[in-house]
């Protein structure tokens, strides 16, 4: 009885106490996600399935991780023009058109303008919800991200499909990824890739990116470099050394 009279008097003071739990979106992960997927259209025909999709995620990512603060994040403008000094060739091939849905698009051009269109909205709408939405010029979305997460003395869940964010991976930090509908503890990527969080972008220089046209090590590939390699399972903050060699 006197357990509930003490949480009765919590909720008459301002509230039942709750842990605080952050909830950190790769906001063009989410959105890309739902346009692919999702075919809605408003009662005028204009497709909004990107638009409406990610609003829809976002309420269910909200209630389902009981976030007490939440973060959207985008890429800035001209994002990726440090790293391209660096490496030329990075995301090369990012801004081709292509369609990829010839059930509702005419045209990649089409399909372009709908996507920059609800983004444009999408961007609008989150300024009336309880959120924090950042772009930060000349940054990627992920870089911020990472920065933030590392940042709060906080629980946080950072929701995307890139596996970038399974480096920073700790009993604090956690990333969960829609498409598998799991969440990436440090025990899961042990698990799954045989090796230490902290030491999964040692495993990214080794395998290379795909994804952002990054290669890696001629001849090592995801399932051989833990064999050539288990100190990765072992040794926390390894650092390895990739000499190239020329044969002549």
């Amino acid at each position: 009885m006197k357990d509930i009279l003490s949480l009765l008097d919590k909720v008459q003071e301002g509230g039942v106490e709750r842990e605080e739990r952050v909830l950190i979106i790769d906001g063009l992960n989410l959105f890309f996600r739902n346009f692919s997927a999702i075919n809605a259209m408003s009662p005028d025909g204009t497709h909004i399935g990107g638009l409406g999709g990610f609003l829809n995620s976002l309420g269910r990512l909200i209630v389902n991780h009981g976030a007490t603060e939440v973060y959207v994040f985008f890429d800035g403008a001209e994002s990726t023009n440090r790293k391209k000094r660096i490496l030329p060739d990075y995301k090369k091939g990012r801004g081709t058109r292509k369609i990829t849905n010839k059930f509702i698009f005419r045209s990649a051009d089409e399909e372009h303008d709908a996507k920059l269109g609800q983004l444009q909205r999408l961007i609008e709408y989150l300024k009336f919800l309880p959120v924090k939405t950042c772009i930060i010029n000349g940054i990627e979305a992920d870089d911020a991200i990472s920065y933030l997460a590392q940042k709060l003395d906080k629980k946080c869940t950072i929701v995307s499909s890139d596996k970038d964010f399974l480096q920073i991976v700790t009993d604090r930090i956690t990333v969960f990824r829609p498409i598998e509908k799991v969440h990436y503890t440090p025990e899961k990527i042990i698990e799954k890739y045989g090796i230490l969080p902290e030491n999964f972008i040692i495993f990214k220089t080794l395998v290379g990116d795909k994804s952002d046209n990054v290669a890696g090590v001629a001849g090592i590939g995801p399932k051989g470099v833990t064999k050539l390699f288990p100190m990765l399972l072992s040794c926390i903050g390894l650092k390895i050394t990739v000499v190239r060699i020329m044969v002549i």
